[in-house]
């Protein structure tokens, strides 16, 4: 049934306010209802750019008055996205394609927004965050080893690096955070306008990355043994080589669908090697890294084209 555009202003303020209120509440519960106002946005977009802003307006209102900031940055994130994705569908995109530019630009304005809080004293910097992690688990570790009247139960110094380098990758993790908000929000947008219409779809076994990904991760590798562990340097290069690493992950799962989708094996064998490929993140990548390198799936469809 076809809702006049009014009614869809008045559903899209009722679902922002409820995603606000879920967002104060809890971030995850947020996130969830994050691509139903998604869905509503680009619908109004798409019959009356007048009521777009009209809705958006009343949103930064509601945002504005009765949340918090996270709240108006989370209705900028749904604006820009539900524009964008919009635009996708009548550039006639592929979902692939929608998925990677929608999660890149979404990973982008998450991290500019942490960076303007971080600039504006709204919340501590990295460093800072990292610090009081440390200082906490640190304080809880002494507790332990008094209960059990024990010292050294684990390496602290070795504990601290780890924290320091989680904390490091971040902008790279928020990247790679936005890319899995993109698919999901893609997926449930298909889901909810089943009739409309979408994004061309590509079988997940035919994703491919461009093939310089993997040039760049070889050239990151030989960087990677002439630097220091420390310093601006090595803090860029960490979080490069991660996205590169998640591309190649990416690439090596779809691949090794596609190998044994292929190979005609049997669909329980098939669940197994794509579950396997998952859980063994390394190999995965290793192998997305070499498939890049020899193009094997090209061999192969070359070499059916023959038969």
């Amino acid at each position: 049934m076809k809702l006049n555009t009014d009614i869809q202003v008045l559903l899209a303020v009722l679902v922002g306010f409820v995603c606000f209120l879920l967002f104060d509440y809890t971030i995850i519960l947020g996130l969830i209802a994050f691509p139903f106002l998604i869905y509503f946005l680009m619908k109004i977009k798409t019959e009356s750019m007048m009521h777009l802003w009209i809705t958006t307006l009343i949103l930064i209102i509601v945002a504005s008055v009765f949340f918090t900031v996270f709240s108006f940055m989370l209705l900028m994130i749904a604006f820009f996205v539900a524009m964008f994705l919009e635009r996708t569908i009548r550039g006639g995109y592929t979902q692939e394609n929608a998925i990677v530019y929608t999660g890149f630009m979404l990973g982008l304005m998450l991290l500019s927004f942490i960076i303007m809080l971080q600039a504006v004293g709204e919340i501590p910097s990295f460093d800072v965050i990292a610090g009081r992690v440390i200082d906490w688990y640190s304080g809880q570790l002494k507790e332990v080893e008094k209960i059990v009247g024990a010292t050294e139960i684990v390496d602290m110094k070795l504990i601290s690096a780890y924290i320091n380098q989680f904390f490091i990758t971040l902008p790279a993790q928020i990247l790679i955070f936005g890319f899995f908000m993109s698919l999901y929000t893609v997926l449930m947008v298909r889901v909810l306008n089943p009739i409309g219409r979408v994004w061309q779809k590509r079988h997940f076994m035919y994703w491919i990355v461009p093939r310089f990904v993997a040039h760049l991760y070889f050239i990151g590798l030989l960087i990677s043994l002439f630097i220091a562990p420390e310093g601006p340097v090595f803090n860029v290069l960490s979080n490069v080589m991660l996205l590169l690493e998640w591309a190649l992950f990416v690439h090596g799962v779809a691949f090794t669908f596609y190998f044994v989708k292929k190979k005609n094996m049997h669909t329980a064998v098939v669940v197994l090697f794509f579950v396997l490929a998952i859980l063994l993140r390394p190999i995965t990548i290793f192998i997305g890294f070499m498939e890049l390198i020899l193009r094997i799936r090209l061999r192969m469809e070359l070499d059916n084209g023959r038969k």
